[in-house]
């Protein structure tokens, strides 16, 4: 989250459990108020690597600093690699496994979460001690996004979050743990990337299904309510090695999606294409001669990662980040992209709106699923009360 903001006044507090990585007292008290979460960032974990002697001093801090601050347990992001085994994988855990041990012990209902990579298996290089750390710490919060940090084949724009690799992904933490602890986090951000093969022409590479369209006839209209885009699309990035990939999502700009809204609208962008393989949209625009490709996501992209979420019993669904929805002109950052008066748009209005109204489609599957479940393990004369 962006610090010193009040967007969270805008949140749609009945749809959060926990807000992570702040400790605003006016946030915590408001979110105590709607009976939700707020946990504390682990941060930098270095030190607290180190040893022995450092891990314990660590732990006493931070659980002091929880209980100061009236905050309801802790996150850890570690995205740094481990090799498996290794002496960093192995700390880690203790690390994890103690901070639990102390937390519960002084707040029996804290909760200590641990961010993992979409993949359990070498994700960015990332191998530690998944299934241990799984017996610490609940949940776990996949992080579905940032897909594209090695790029292994051709050097070229795509979605964030592939919806057959969060698929996959989530299948492979399937074989590790139960469904019960997992998170499906999505962003709530797209990628904003310079390409290579274009000299500011707005269609990259004609798309050959478009053109049969044009040519034959017929409605070149696709899905979700933007043009059926598919490969063909392409914008080729510069290389960028990553650990050991030669290309990576780091040659594009990650952008939240307030601040895309205001691009789509400053560029004239009404064409949003939709790539029916990776099921995600994007579209294209020129800035200084040079032709630009972002990809993101949207309502209805976030919708079937929730659906998919739900149809495989996992604990829940979040995002990167909840200050995303803002333009960063409200977040007092810069006044450099805001609209008149420093004021949302009806488009970014009615954005928020939709975004938080896609969460809607994780819970009432889960609901209907628990309905269902109760249904079917009912006795045939027994009556069952609706679920609230």
């Amino acid at each position: 989250m962006y610090p010193f903001t009040r967007n969270f006044r805008e949140y749609n507090w009945t749809r959060l459990t926990t807000v992570a990585w702040q400790d605003d007292p006016e946030l915590v008290c408001m979110a105590h108020a709607h009976g939700v979460r707020v946990v504390a960032n682990a941060g930098n974990l270095k030190e607290a690597l180190k040893g022995p002697v450092q891990r314990v001093d660590w732990v006493l801090q931070m659980v002091k600093h929880i209980i100061a601050h009236a905050l309801d347990g802790i996150n850890f992001d570690l995205e740094e690699a481990a090799a498996p085994g290794s002496d960093v994988a192995k700390a880690y855990t203790q690390l994890v496994g103690l901070t639990s041990e102390v937390l519960h012990e002084v707040a029996p209902h804290s909760q200590v979460s641990v961010d993992v990579p979409w993949t359990p298996f070498d994700s960015d290089g990332r191998n530690y001690e998944w299934t241990e750390l799984a017996r610490h710490a609940d949940p776990l919060f996949v992080m579905g996004y940032d897909m594209q940090a090695q790029i292994w084949g051709r050097c070229i724009a795509s979605a964030n979050d592939p919806f057959s690799l969060v698929l996959n992904g989530l299948k492979q933490w399937l074989y590790l743990v139960p469904a019960s602890v997992l998170v499906l986090g999505v962003p709530w951000y797209g990628y904003d990337y310079e390409c290579l093969n274009s000299d500011g022409q707005q269609d990259l590479v004609l798309d050959v299904g478009q053109q049969m369209q044009e040519t034959c006839g017929g409605d070149s209209r696709g899905m979700r309510g933007g043009a059926e885009g598919s490969r063909g699309d392409v914008c080729e990035l510069h290389p960028a090695e990553f650990r050991g990939a030669p290309c990576s999502d780091l040659v594009g700009a990650q952008r939240p999606i307030a601040e895309l809204l205001q691009v789509m609208d400053s560029h004239g962008v009404g064409n949003v294409k939709w790539d029916s393989l990776q099921q995600a949209p994007y579209f294209n625009y020129a800035k200084d001669g040079k032709m630009h490709q972002v990809w993101f996501s949207n309502p209805e992209s976030l919708a079937l990662r929730y659906e998919m979420a739900a149809e495989l019993g996992l604990k829940g669904v979040g995002a990167w980040n909840l200050e995303h929805l803002f333009s960063r002109s409200e977040a007092g950052i810069t006044a450099a992209l805001a609209p008149a008066g420093g004021q949302a748009s009806p488009t970014e209005l009615q954005m928020r709106a939709s975004m938080w109204q896609a969460v809607e489609t994780f819970f009432l599957l889960r609901v209907n699923a628990s309905k269902a479940s109760a249904l079917s393990h009912s006795p045939p004369d027994s009556k069952v009360a609706p679920l609230s």
